[in-house]
């Protein structure tokens, strides 16, 4: 009986509070593990949040960039550029549908690198025919219309299209605002965005006769003939935002991205020297003036593609095959030819035709830590 009464008296008070301190560390325990996991999940999601803007905006640069049929790097003290914080690209379409002889209506696939009332060149490979693209209306079975002066010859479906260059007329000094080109109020317009030469993008304040007002002034001196030539689209870091602008930055930009350099590094950059003597055509090797960032096996590109009297002059392209020592003023480059049009001369440009971008942004997440990463990507123009 009395064995009975003592298993029916319950719980003494030692073995309730020694369960009651179990139970305390149990949920302890499971309130730091959500804690931790909280924490965890909030700096993941930061971290994903993070990249996702750069990477974002890289991936619309780059595919851009492999839109473009020839670019300048901007914002350096001495052009041209082998990094910086602009980038000007040039970019081109294509006929969507042949176009016969007399014809006043070609068809495009895309027309946002043409402006109205401005020259466009159709290019069949060597030879170019440049007409004015009086509006964008009309019809098209396929692709986007393009009203046109009338063609003087026949164009097959795939030939490109862009707008046409000028060049300068007479050299131009450093720190200049007005130049000298063929006929500028026939090929610019006020706040279009152009490079001279390899140096850029420049922003047309007013194009009038012969004479082209632009900002900023040049940071180098050029040469009589250097090409003009319209950008189409400007990548350019405005403050710590990624704007992309289709002319004047400062009326028209739209912000991709907030970003910063990374350390050591700026927003766009390439490997790009001149040559220190001329370069006649098939020759093995090149006279570069550096040749800091070149390496074996780099694809590069000479010069860039001209226009004049019905002929195109393309851009040579070489691959680096070696290095030999000095030259009479740089360095030589061993190279074989993947295709040569011309003799180079001088100062001509060099470059290995290949961009990199470059961003890096960072925030605070919700444990208040401060969380950063950086993206490069590197991408090659069509041309």
């Amino acid at each position: 009986m009395n064995a009975n009464r003592r298993n029916e008296a319950g719980f003494t008070l030692i073995e309730m509070v020694i369960a009651m301190v179990v139970l305390s560390l149990v949920i302890i325990a499971f309130y730091a593990l959500i804690t931790t996991l909280t924490r965890q999940w909030a700096g993941m999601e930061g971290q994903m949040e993070v990249q996702q803007q750069p990477r974002l905006a890289a991936g619309r640069i780059v595919a851009e960039i492999r839109q473009a049929r020839d670019f300048v790097v901007g914002s350096c003290a001495s052009p041209p550029c082998s990094s910086g914080n602009s980038l000007g690209l040039v970019k081109a379409t294509v006929l969507s549908a042949d176009a016969a002889a007399a014809a006043t209506t070609i068809c495009v696939d895309d027309t946002s690198s043409l402006a109205s009332g401005k020259p466009i060149v159709l290019v069949n490979v060597t030879s170019y025919e440049q007409v004015t693209a009086s509006s964008f209306s009309g019809s098209c079975g396929t692709g986007s219309p393009v009203t046109v002066s009338a063609l003087s010859s026949a164009h097959k479906q795939g030939e490109l299209i862009r707008r046409a260059q000028s060049a300068l007329s007479a050299n131009a000094l450093s720190a200049s605002t007005t130049l000298s080109v063929t006929s500028a109020s026939t090929y610019f317009q006020a706040n279009d965005s152009v490079a001279v030469g390899s140096e850029g993008p420049f922003t047309v304040s007013a194009a009038s006769g012969t004479t082209l007002t632009i900002t900023p002034a040049l940071a180098s001196n050029h040469s009589s003939g250097e090409v003009v030539q319209p950008l189409s689209v400007v990548f350019k870091l405005v403050g710590t935002q990624v704007n992309r602008c289709t002319n004047d930055c400062s009326t028209n930009g739209i912000v991709l991205a907030d970003a910063a350099n990374p350390s050591g590094l700026q927003l766009f950059s390439v490997v790009q020297s001149t040559l220190a003597s001329s370069a006649a055509v098939g020759a093995s090797s090149l006279c570069v003036v550096s040749a800091t960032g070149f390496a074996a096996n780099n694809r590069l590109q000479v010069d860039r593609e001209t226009y004049n009297a019905g002929l195109v002059t393309l851009p040579d392209r070489a691959t680096i095959s070696g290095f030999s020592g000095a030259c009479a003023g740089g360095t030589t480059v061993a190279i074989h030819w993947d295709w040569t049009n011309a003799s180079r001369p001088s100062g001509t440009m060099v470059r290995v035709n290949a961009i990199s971008v470059n961003l890096m942004t960072s925030q605070v997440n919700a444990n208040q830590q401060t969380q950063q990463v950086n993206v490069t990507s590197t991408a090659t123009p069509r041309n």
